[in-house]
């Protein structure tokens, strides 16, 4: 489809790209393109109208991916086309079934089999599908890929989603191809990829820009001709290396309109006293084998460029002219006149209407409601998640409910956000649903796009999610290594009626009870003390048989007794205690 060759001269410019790189741009596509790659139109009684299934799951895979986009039909095709229309009408629809007698048809082919009104009422059905879906469609006024590219040209699309290269030829710069949303060839990317074909880029790198797009067309044919005969994609690039872009329509036209000025370049270049190959005077047998001298060389002559490309054009000219109609000013006026006009033209995605699509989906898909819901549902929340606040209150079909959780599909931060759903549960049959409405009425929606349209929902999610502040339990600093501090501690502690001194102070007092033992024995310990303790550990450690805990009238057991006796041997320690 196109223009012949076009496709291969641009490759090396060509970049394969993932899907994401769409991510906030519009786009326009050709809508007859996605429906011809569907491949099913001629067998569709076997697969019915396969072409709408393909047609949704690609839409919406770019809507959830926040692609915006701008499905163009075909207006009237131009006559060029009528018999490649015809060709294709054949191909297409082999399978189908004539609306009319054989021998009617006979008598009608030039008049119907030119025409596309049996693809134009699929065309009619995809956007039915679309509209009810939300998406902008426009309808050209000739070709599609020409409203595309006219779209492309008034900066209202980022790139035309095409297959067809006569995009370019219309003025487009940039046109994505061979559209995927799965892996392909090197690409890793889950996402799927596209391929990027950028004019600009050509133009710069070879000057290979619109005007040579259509000087393409009318040397190696398109859809609209068959080109000239004998001559190729390599011919023709050497011809358009010789001059500019700018200028090779005229210098095409020159061949035709001035025949003096090419008689005289054909008798420069074919003078038969002068090398074919350096222009200067002998033959070319003789400077191959001896040399020129106005070329300096002993063997062989340097080939004269400026030479070789007029003889180039000049041979191209004469092939050219066998055709009366080269070139076709018809072709030219075709890709460079502009039929399209912006009056009343409403790009915006509008809100799907989830009732119609239900329906639409039942009488042409026989999906059931409960399954159609399903995929347009999250089509719907993106729609309200984006442009809520464009509607009036009493428009607006549901509302959010409450964020659930947070989710992060593939990386992206996103929320679980669960709709309110009083108006849209009458649309589904009570024995379709097999699962909690709430998981059936929730949509994950990115969370720039919800915290932007929904603040205050996203605050009350934050503020139930923060944990309330626990107060810590005051620790005690460090070990009791002093006998004054372990009384303090366990005469706080032992106040407490419901628990046990172990139960409190736990194992850790275990310790210091040892430390304290062995202070007992290096020091002497004042009675009051060692009375308050044996009553503690008399109280709370009867299990505890390190203790002799037989007292004497003083309070004392035969540890302390002896411990007691070897300190109070000194009076003056007496009097300091």
């Amino acid at each position: 489809m196109g223009i012949k060759d076009l496709w291969s001269i641009l490759q090396p410019y060509c970049e394969r790209k993932p899907l994401y790189e769409l991510q906030g741009k519009r786009v326009a596509i050709d809508l007859s393109g996605w429906v011809c790659q569907a491949q099913c139109i001629a067998d569709y009684q076997v697969q019915p109208k396969m072409y709408l299934r393909n047609l949704y799951f690609r839409t919406c895979f770019l809507v959830l991916h926040d692609v915006q986009m701008v499905f163009v039909l075909e207006g009237k095709a131009p006559t060029l086309k009528y018999k490649t229309i015809a060709a294709r009408n054949d191909l297409q629809f082999k399978g189908a079934a004539p609306k009319a007698p054989q021998t009617q048809r006979a008598a009608t082919t030039v008049k119907k089999g030119n025409t596309r009104s049996r693809f134009d009422g699929i065309l009619k059905q995809c956007k039915e599908m679309l509209t009810l879906m939300g998406l902008a469609c426009v309808t050209g006024q000739g070709e599609a890929e020409a409203m595309c590219a006219h779209l492309n040209k008034q900066k209202l699309v980022e790139g035309c989603i095409s297959q067809d290269s006569d995009c370019f030829a219309y003025g487009a710069d940039i046109v994505y191809r061979n559209f995927s949303i799965s892996m392909q060839g090197n690409q890793t990317s889950s996402g799927g990829s596209i391929d990027v074909y950028d004019l600009n880029i050509s133009r710069k790198e070879i000057d290979f820009g619109r005007n040579k797009v259509i000087a393409l067309a009318l040397i190696c044919g398109s859809d609209y001709n068959e080109g000239v005969h004998g001559v190729g994609k390599e011919s023709a690039l050497k011809f358009f290396s010789t001059v500019a872009d700018g200028k090779v329509l005229d210098e095409i036209r020159t061949w035709r309109t001035h025949p003096a000025h090419y008689d005289k370049l054909n008798i420069i270049v074919n003078d038969p006293k002068k090398c074919a190959a350096c222009s200067h005077t002998g033959k070319k047998a003789a400077h191959t084998r001896f040399g020129c001298h106005a070329c300096r060389t002993t063997q062989g002559c340097n080939i004269n460029e400026e030479h070789a490309n007029i003889r180039l054009g000049l041979q191209l000219r004469n092939k050219a002219l066998v055709n009366d109609a080269f070139p076709d000013e018809e072709l030219i006026g075709e890709f460079l006149h502009e039929k399209e006009t912006m009056n009343q033209l409403d790009l915006q995605w509008r809100m799907p209407n989830l009732e119609g699509f239900i329906d639409f989906t039942r009488k042409h898909l026989q999906w059931l409601e409960i399954y159609a819901f399903e995929k347009l549902f999250p089509i719907l929340t993106r729609w309200l998640v984006h442009y809520h606040h464009s509607l009036p209150n009493q428009q607006i079909i549901t509302t959010p409910r409450y964020i659930k959780k947070k989710r992060a599909p593939k990386g992206i931060a996103c929320y679980e956000i669960v709709w309110n759903h009083e108006q849209l549960l009458p649309l589904i049959p009570p024995e379709q649903i097999e699962c909690e409405h709430d998981k059936l009425f929730s949509s994950i929606e990115p969370q720039h796009l919800v915290i932007k349209t929904f603040p205050e929902l996203v605050k009350v999610f934050e503020e139930s999610k923060l944990k309330p502040v626990k107060q810590k339990k005051p620790k005690m600093a460090g070990k009791v290594k002093k006998i004054s501090d372990f009384v303090k501690v366990v005469s706080k502690d032992v106040t407490k009626e419901s628990e046990s001194l172990f139960d409190d102070v736990d194992d850790e007092y275990d310790a210091d009870l040892s430390l304290i033992v062995d202070e007992i024995c290096n020091k002497g310990v004042p009675l009051v003390i060692k009375k308050k303790i044996n009553e503690l550990v008399q109280e709370n450690v009867n299990e505890v048989s390190f203790f002799d805990l037989n007292m004497n009238e003083d309070g004392l057991d035969a540890f302390e007794r002896s411990v007691f006796e070897i300190n109070s041997s000194d009076d003056d320690d007496d009097d300091e205690y």
